[in-house]
């Protein structure tokens, strides 16, 4: 039986702004799924689209 090499593309995220929120959205946009993205933040809230907001 042949042995199978699978890779895992891990991306650390440091930061859970607004940026980092749509820097991560337009990767997972475009990835398949051998990526894996930790996100690390200590915001109190959820990013707040101020683009959106205007």
């Amino acid at each position: 039986m042949p042995h199978r090499i699978t890779t895992t593309n891990e991306i650390l995220v440091v930061g859970a702004g607004m940026v980092a929120h749509r820097f991560v959205e337009s990767l997972l946009s475009r990835a398949d799924d051998s990526v894996h993205i930790t996100v690390l933040g200590d915001e109190g809230r959820a990013p707040y689209d101020r683009v959106a907001h205007v």
